[in-house]
């Protein structure tokens, strides 16, 4: 049982750390974007075309370039959308939105909520950050929605036994994300049998209202019907919850049925002496001392235990039946032992593409961090990857991400690094290079790679990349902030027109020493 609950925990840990990375990439992109000169520029006199232009042309690059982004937006301080990639939403008023109210009526920092998308129905993350002037005094919203496909992409690559599911909430417990067993046709149904149990309803209510008395913890409930534990893991930065269940019956399965086993034996050796008590007490107490000593040693959970009496009497029989209980033990053993390996391995290996994940390569990166001298770093995604997924659909845009994970893979080695972080971004730790130059060349031959990929699923494609560089030259960063100068450069690299990689700006003099 507790391995099972450990699983629990692995899998809802393994997604909480990439939403939480997923959730801080977001918003620190949007802070980034936020403080780009044009969009105060355009909030100080909306009615100017002329600041409004280049506001409006940067909303439009960044929803066709960010593969999850659905609509970029600037508000102004009456609630007036100026600004927005949706033409169908420029020119709208939300000053009576949660979003709004939220950052001007209450004065917080961000926001974030699951919303309806009016175009089609389907949920939407909702993120938002004041925009600033000169002085730091707001002047107007950043607002950004976001498709929350790649979660659902993510978790339901995740399995959790045979009965398991997950749903994340968000932190006024809406429904973020839920993938459930397939029983459940619509996501309607689904949200019945979560809310119509008094535990969860508690559960639901204390992350609504703030309440949970730990960031992780167990708790129980009954699903349309059915006994259910669950392990939760709250992210502190979006305040979302992951909540990661497993049938009280799947998780007792193999305790409950090494016990009745185990509970069998000792009433089969208790009839067995009760019946043999009559006979002579020469001829049974060698046997029955025997098979004694064998028998504790299988309450021990030694299952490679047999019994062997010859002949054709009692014991003989008895002794068969022992060894035909402690093999089905043994086996079941194995099986729970190798079941639970692969839930622990599904925590650090990607579900789609089978290289490691993120919470594989930041752990990697956490042992290694600083202990050589020559370490660097790649981020890089794939251009139009949003296009393919809209023009063909999902498969092939797995396609793509399973055709650059053979190339990641075939660059693996003790010193370099791959790992898919969710999406269609990469990452790519190299410890350990001799030169510099050998880490451009690397970057290169990736670059090259990915753009002879002509093919996919009998399609004709063209796949292409904007890779960022940075070299670990700096003593006070930390892991995260390493990370975001790669991001930097990477933007830096789909902006550049003479090359698909840029390196990050303090570091370019790397390669101009002589």
């Amino acid at each position: 049982m507790e391995m099972r609950k450990q699983a629990l925990s692995d899998v809802s840990e393994s997604i909480a750390n990439y939403l939480e990375e997923f959730y801080k990439t977001q918003m620190d992109d949007l802070e980034f974007t936020a403080q780009i000169p044009a969009f105060a520029k355009s909030l100080s006199d909306p009615s100017n075309s002329e600041l409004l232009e280049p506001a409006q042309q940067l909303l439009n690059i960044s929803a066709k370039t960010n593969s999850v982004v659905n609509r970029n937006s600037i508000i102004d301080l009456s609630g007036n959308v100026v600004a927005s990639s949706d033409p169908n939403y420029q020119g709208t008023n939300v000053r009576d939105s949660s979003m709004f109210k939220t950052l001007i009526e209450q004065n917080k920092d961000s926001y974030n909520e699951v919303v309806d998308t009016p175009s089609n129905g389907s949920k939407c993350l909702a993120l938002a950050i004041k925009i600033y002037d000169t002085s730091q005094k707001p002047i107007g919203i950043l607002n950004r929605n976001v498709s929350i496909g790649s979660i659902n992409q993510q978790i339901s690559q995740r399995k959790v036994g045979d009965s398991g599911y997950v749903y994340i909430l968000d932190s006024k417990a809406k429904q973020l994300s839920t993938i459930m067993e397939e029983g459940l046709s619509s996501e309607e149904s689904q949200e019945n049998a979560l809310n119509n149990d008094a535990d969860l309803k508690k559960f639901i209510s204390d992350v609504e209202n703030n309440r949970l008395k730990s960031n992780t913890g167990f708790f129980t409930y009954n699903y349309d019907g059915t006994p259910v534990i669950a392990n939760y893991e709250k992210i502190p930065t979006s305040g979302w919850v992951v909540v990661v269940c497993m049938t009280q019956t799947e998780v007792f399965k193999e305790a409950n049925t090494l016990q009745t086993m185990l509970l069998l034996t000792t009433l089969t050796i208790t009839l067995v002496a009760l019946f043999i008590g009559i006979q002579l007490a020469k001829t049974i107490t060698n046997p029955l001392t025997y098979l004694t000593e064998k028998i504790k040693q299988i309450q021990h959970e030694n299952f490679s235990v047999r019994c062997e009496i010859p002949g054709d009497d009692e014991f003989h029989e008895l002794a068969d039946n022992i060894n035909q209980m402690t093999e089905t033990l043994e086996i079941s053993k194995h099986e729970l032992v190798k079941t639970n390996e692969l839930l622990k391995k599904s925590a650090y290996i990607d579900g789609l593409t089978n290289i490691p994940n993120r919470k594989s390569i930041y752990h990697t990166m956490d042992t290694l961090f600083r202990k050589y001298n020559n370490q660097a770093l790649f981020l890089f995604d794939l251009n139009g990857f949003k296009t393919i997924n809209d023009t063909f659909g999902h498969h092939m845009g797995d396609a793509a991400l399973n055709a650059v994970a053979k190339i990641l893979k075939g660059i693996a080695s003790d010193n370099v690094f791959p790992a898919r972080l969710g999406g269609d971004e990469f990452l790519i730790f190299i410890n350990n290079y001799s030169n510099p130059k050998d880490v451009l060349d690397l970057a290169e031959n990736i670059l090259r790679n990915i753009e002879n990929i002509k093919n996919l699923r009998e399609h004709p494609v063209n796949l292409s990349a904007s890779l960022g560089i940075t070299f670990l030259k700096d003593d006070t960063i930390n892991r995260s902030q390493w990370i975001r100068q790669a991001d930097e450069a990477m933007y830096d690299a789909k902006h550049n027109e003479t090359s698909a990689y840029a390196i990050y700006e303090k570091e370019a003099d790397l390669f101009h020493e002589d």
